[in-house]
């Protein structure tokens, strides 16, 4: 079998890994010390080393050579690939470019590099799933790589958890969720499943702290999410009477849109005179936020920021449980 050229690119990281480790064990077997395997990491790559690795050695009937983080390597190391691949290959050295994609192709030798390894490369795709996607590749990874099952719920928990997209591409979240299913797997019996208890036992919540987190959960009447918010926040030395300030905002806004809609107003229509942008008015739901309190419980919980902003400013609550209180009231 004629030695391989391999170039495995995307973003998925987990994925590429998996792909090195197999082309390898195809060409070289299973020891993990054959004196065959050279691997080099992209911009830390010395030339000169890369050069030796590519030539015949006298140890080994086979060997391959991995480059890894393909895109960062320097322009000295992709001409030595340039030149020695071909006799590379005919010598049953084995060659895998591994990374993000492949090696900068707007530079004079980076063209002759895709050149040299369109004729010759195959190309192995590691593109990473599309996010409503995530709890499903959760399931298959835990599947293939754990030899156990998740439930969905657990791997729709762990995926809020864990894999959080807010501030990340989904390329940079995979590994984060595979090295969590390694670690929700120690202990159990072969072929135990992974349930959502577990989960929330084991894995903590990475989602950055966000007030509109706090703000949502008060509107759409969900205590246990509020008091969460509440403390990530209150972690963050984020005070009360500053959220009880911004809430406030929005609570304003939605009582008046209730007032509105109670006197015949369509919602949009009391909106749009209201003030209250389109984009916040869907991205809060606010409309089913106003229906879900009376116009008296609207005032009552108005005056409960006033309340909590006040004492708060005064020192009015040394315990840190008595303002858990006051925020899962206001979202009950």
């Amino acid at each position: 079998m004629a030695a391989p050229f391999l170039l495995i690119t995307g973003d998925n990281p987990p994925e590429r890994q998996l792909q090195e480790a197999k082309a390898l064990h195809d060409w070289l077997g299973e020891d993990p010390d054959n004196l065959g395997r050279n691997v080099f990491q992209g911009a830390e790559t010395d030339p000169d080393t890369l050069l030796m690795a590519l030539t015949p050695s006298l140890f080994a009937a086979k060997s391959a050579v991995v480059v890894r983080g393909a895109q960062e390597c320097p322009v000295a190391v992709v001409e030595v690939l340039t030149a020695s691949v071909p006799a590379a290959l005919e010598s049953d050295i084995a060659v895998f470019v591994v990374g993000e994609k492949g090696p900068n192709a707007t530079t004079k030798v980076g063209k002759a590099f895709a050149q040299m390894a369109k004729k010759l490369a195959r190309d192995i795709p590691c593109p990473s799933p599309k996010v409503q996607d995530l709890p499903g590749w959760v399931m298959r990874v835990c599947k293939e790589r754990q030899g156990r099952g998740i439930e969905k719920t657990a791997a729709e928990l762990l995926v809020e958890r864990a894999g959080t997209t807010d501030f990340r591409a989904v390329g940079e979240v995979l590994g984060d969720l595979e090295r969590e299913l390694e670690k929700l797997s120690l202990g159990l019996e072969p072929g135990e499943g992974i349930t959502v208890a577990r989960v929330d036992d084991m894995v903590g919540d990475r989602r950055p702290v966000s007030l509109q987190d706090l703000q949502g959960a008060l509107l759409q009447r969900r205590p246990a999410v509020a008091v969460d918010a509440w403390q990530r926040l209150r972690h963050e030395g984020i005070p009360a009477f500053l959220l009880a300030q911004m809430c406030f905002s929005d609570f304003l806004s939605a009582y008046r849109l209730r007032l509105a809609m109670d006197r015949g107003s369509r919602a949009r229509e009391a909106a749009q005179s209201l003030g209250i942008n389109a984009w916040v008015m869907e991205k809060r739901g606010l409309e089913a936020a106003a229906r879900g309190r009376s116009i008296e419980r609207w005032r009552k919980d108005l005056l409960s920021l006033c309340r909590i902003e006040a004492i708060e400013k005064r020192g009015g609550y040394p315990f840190d449980y008595q303002l858990d209180l006051e925020f899962y009231q206001l979202a009950r």
